[in-house]
């Protein structure tokens, strides 16, 4: 019932599932070409030097590779991104105006277990932060991204 809901709350939000299926009371993401896409980039994202936003999902990683969570770009210069390193670390990245702000967590998730992450992004310092279960991961630097296509 829970997935008819969620199904229901994406397709309300104009959010489609493009390819992967319903596991129980989540989206099952295999890693092969496994999307959900929005129709358009919710305007906060045109405004990161100002907008403060959390993202959160339940993660459960499967293996030791990259793969992306979460990616919102506004345009190359404006967009966020949330992905898991070679080792299950999460990596957060906030593009605002063509600067770079990221964090890579020191902490790894453990693979085949479900962990709550956080993804929070504070405008008026610049700050990414990066919460596992709640808890605020220490984390260093996380590098650049590359921007997609939507």
């Amino acid at each position: 019932m829970i997935h008819k809901r969620l199904f229901l709350w994406f397709s309300l939000l104009g959010f489609s599932p493009a390819f992967g299926q319903f596991s129980g009371n989540a989206l099952d993401l295999d890693g092969a070409n496994d999307m959900v896409v929005t129709p358009t980039v919710p305007a906060l994202f045109s405004t990161l030097a100002t907008s403060n936003f959390s993202f959160e999902a339940w993660v459960n990683p499967r293996g030791l590779v990259f793969s992306r969570i979460f990616f919102a770009q506004a345009s190359t210069t404006n967009f966020a991104t949330v992905s898991t390193g070679g080792t299950n670390n999460i990596y957060f990245y906030v593009v605002v105006g063509g600067g770079n702000y990221s964090v890579a967590t020191n902490a790894t998730l453990p693979q085949n277990q479900w962990t709550h992450v956080v993804a929070r992004w504070t405008a008026a310092t610049n700050s990414p932060q990066v919460f596992f279960n709640g808890v605020l991961q220490a984390g260093i630097g996380g590098g650049t991204s590359s921007t997609g296509t939507s």
